[in-house]
C-alpha cells in the first residue's frame, strides 16, 4: 500500500529531475525494484519537466526488475 498518490509522486520526481539538470547531470536515470506505477511517475515528470522547460531531452534510462 502507497502512503502517497501519483500526483504528489511525479511532483516530487520532477523536482529532483529539475535540480539535477539545473546542476549539470547528463543523464535521467530512474530506478524502482518492483513498483511499475512508481517508475511510470517517473517517466510523466520526466516528460512534463521537459516539455514545460523548453530544454533539450537528456537520455533517460528506466531499471527495474520483475520477479
Amino acid at each position: 500500500m502507497r502512503n502517497t498518490s501519483f500526483d504528489e509522486l511525479k511532483e516530487s520526481y520532477k523536482e529532483q529531475i529539475a535540480a539535477l539538470t539545473e546542476g549539470g547531470v547528463h543523464i535521467i536515470m530512474i530506478e524502482t525494484i518492483f513498483d511499475t506505477l512508481n517508475a511510470k511517475a517517473g517517466i510523466v515528470a520526466y516528460e512534463e519537466y521537459f516539455e514545460e522547460s523548453g530544454r533539450e531531452k537528456l537520455p533517460l534510462f528506466v531499471i527495474f526488475n520483475i520477479f
